[in-house]
């Protein structure tokens, strides 16, 4: 494995096959799911993140304790809605 470096930092990393190894970083705020019941426990992910129910575009927001519902995403005549819950 190798490294490719571009004006002193490493940018990439290379295996010997050539394959481009990643790593990613940093905190998922946004989930998604079929329905409700795919929700993991408010709890369980860090203040503030979205869950939206791809069935019926229904978001929520977990507020570290429960999951609120913050509004339903919809499209009529290929215009995005948003209702306020």
């Amino acid at each position: 494995m190798y490294a490719r470096i571009v004006d002193g930092r490493k940018i990439a990393r290379v295996t010997d096959g050539g394959s481009l190894q990643v790593t990613l970083s940093g905190n998922i705020m946004e989930l998604y799911g079929a329905t409700a019941d795919d929700r993991p426990a408010a709890n369980s992910v860090r203040v503030g993140t979205y869950f939206t129910e791809v069935d019926s575009q229904q978001v929520w927001q977990s507020n570290g304790t429960e999951w609120i519902a913050v509004h339903t995403i919809m499209a009529i005549d290929g215009q995005l809605v948003r209702r306020v819950s």
